[in-house]
Formats: structure tokens, sequence, C-alpha cells
């Protein structure tokens, strides 16, 4: 599960300085089958507050990347995990199935 854990990118986001910084955010492939426990679900949430707060400020949308998961099933997983974000369109959403786009 260790392979969840965002609380390290919450605090990278929070640290960074520079109003020119663009960022992807690759989603675990196998997210759509895992039930993530309580305390991995709060530093996503973390990790959404901490990327809205950043991205407020520039006007840029943050590309959210899932290798092998469909669209729909991905923008559920992302709306879960980044509500804020995903509410505020504040992100790009990329699929990828074998590494073709969709």
């Amino acid at each position: 599960m260790s392979s969840y854990n965002v609380d390290w990118a919450a605090a990278a986001v929070e640290s960074i300085k520079s109003p020119h910084v663009k960022m992807t955010l690759r989603m675990p492939g196998d997210l759509a089958k895992t039930r993530l426990p309580r305390a991995v679900y709060a530093q996503w949430l973390d990790l959404d507050r901490a990327l809205v707060k950043y991205l407020t400020a520039r006007p840029f949308k943050l590309k959210v990347i899932a290798p092998r998961m469909d669209k729909a099933t991905f923008e559920v997983c992302v709306g879960q995990l980044l509500p804020h974000l995903f509410v505020n369109k504040m992100l790009e959403v990329a699929c990828r199935n074998d590494d073709l786009e969709i």
C-alpha cells in the first residue's frame, strides 16, 4: 500500500516557490481495484487541497494520467481522490491504455 502514499507529494507542492512549474500526476494503474486505507485516502485529500492552493494562482491545469484505465472509471477515481481539483476543472485527464491516449 506504500505505493499509494502521497504525503510527500503534498509537502513538495507546498514547498514550491516558482510560479513557472508544470506538473503531471501519474495515478497508479490498479487504483480502481484498490480500497485505500483511511490514512492514505486522507493523504490524497491533503494533496488535493495543496494542489488547489498552488494552481489557483497559476494559469494552467494539472495533467493527471492513469495507465490501463478507461476514462469513465478514471474520472470516478479522480473525483474521489482529488475532489476539489475535479469539481473546479483544474485538471486535464489523460487516460492511457497500452500507451495509447484515449
